[in-house]
């Protein structure tokens, strides 16, 4: 809960940019605005750095480096013709390069302020520099490779999830009321940012209090996992695998793809509801869903360690937009309306679409057309 006030910070700003959206009417892309808030968070969290991913022209040039990195990686579409396949890998190498340098140069001055004044910091850095002796160049690739990871996994994720919980809601009508009936319970009538602030502020616990909200947050997850994993048991380990048939396989030696987005949803476990977004089947009776079938973090010792980080931001964010905004897709997956410009239910309850809205792959999985969206304030 010590990152509380930094994630409310941020947030304050991103409700700024939307409060703007709402008074101009204008399309933007989601995509660009949870992103902008997740890096502005995860560089906060990690190094101290006021990144100022979300002030248009005063970008940290860190913000720069890494979208000029991401370039070669979400654009590269001729992977089989070889002279753009060069080129784009010498960007790459390039663009790596250079995000490398100025990670390495805030690690250098993280370090300098520890060892001339015991500065003390709660960032992710100052934590791990802490009784450093000597910053060796083995150390400050290691933290300088750590940190970069931590920039990509650490905003990417989050803000994906935060866009595709709010299209499911925003087609939800069910699922929205009862998330806003239990934040209205624990926040208090008042939707102004400064009231939902003040009170996280004085009451973090009620973070711990919101298993609705958890609720909708892991569903998104389950339906929308961003990324999924592969292991390999090496060879001569006499590893195998089980077949539904009760026969086994050898699989030593063998790369296995781990894909939470096939597992998770599996009709076997979550019935025919398996592709509805229903939140409510995590509450009471989950117990019936096995640990297995909901792996987004993957588990065990190679669980994200961020996981934790990405469900408070999470809450904190849909706390803070779910009472107060009202979301309308534009384009793929936009709602179909009737006659009088009403939202058409199906007979599950959701908002029937004109269009599906799908991922696809820019590095990891995203919605395709980056979630193009209109906002206004919501009517009570």
């Amino acid at each position: 809960m010590t990152l509380l006030p930094t994630i409310l910070d941020k947030t304050m700003v991103f409700l700024q940019r939307l409060d703007g959206f709402c008074e101009t009417g204008e399309e933007f892309r989601m995509d660009e605005v949870c992103g902008a808030l997740t890096f502005d968070i995860i560089g906060a969290v990690t190094m101290g750095l006021d990144l100022k991913a979300q002030v248009p022209g005063q970008h940290h040039e860190i913000v720069l480096a890494f979208q000029r990195l991401l370039g070669p990686y979400v654009n590269y579409r001729r992977r089989n013709i070889p002279f753009l396949n060069w080129r784009n890998e010498r960007r790459r190498r390039q663009y790596g390069s250079e995000l490398d340098r100025l990670v390495k140069g805030i690690i250098r001055e993280s370090y300098g302020r520890i060892i001339s004044n015991n500065a003390k910091s709660r960032d992710v850095l100052a934590l791990s520099l802490e009784g450093t002796e000597e910053l060796t160049p083995e150390l400050l690739q290691v933290t300088s490779d750590n940190l970069r990871s931590f920039l990509f996994a650490g905003h990417d994720t989050t803000s994906i999830l935060l866009q595709w919980a709010i299209y499911e809601l925003s087609r939800s009508p069910r699922q929205l009321q009862s998330l806003c009936a239990e934040l209205e319970e624990l926040l208090g009538s008042d939707t102004d940012p400064a009231a939902t602030r003040e009170k996280l502020l004085r009451q973090p616990d009620i973070l711990n209090q919101m298993p609705y909200t958890a609720a909708v947050i892991k569903e998104t997850l389950r339906l929308y996992p961003p990324a999924g994993s592969v292991r390999m048991s090496p060879p001569g380990t006499g590893f195998r695998l089980r077949l539904p048939n009760g026969e086994y396989i050898a699989a030593d030696g063998v790369s296995m793809m781990i894909s939470p987005g096939q597992l998770q949803r599996d009709p076997s476990v979550y019935g025919e509801t398996a592709h509805d977004f229903l939140p409510e089947r995590w509450l009471n009776d989950a117990s019936s869903i096995p640990a297995g079938a909901w792996r987004p973090f993957e588990r065990g010792p190679r669980g994200c360690i961020g996981q934790e980080l990405t469900n408070i931001e999470a809450k904190i964010i849909l706390a803070c937009v779910a009472r107060r905004y009202s979301f309308v897709k534009v384009g793929l997956g936009e709602l179909e309306l009737d006659e009088k410009g009403s939202p058409i239910t199906d007979e599950r309850g959701y908002f029937k679409t004109k269009s599906t809205l799908f991922n696809s792959t820019q590095i990891i999985a995203k919605p395709v057309d980056r979630t193009v969206m209109k906002v206004r304030f919501r009517q009570y």
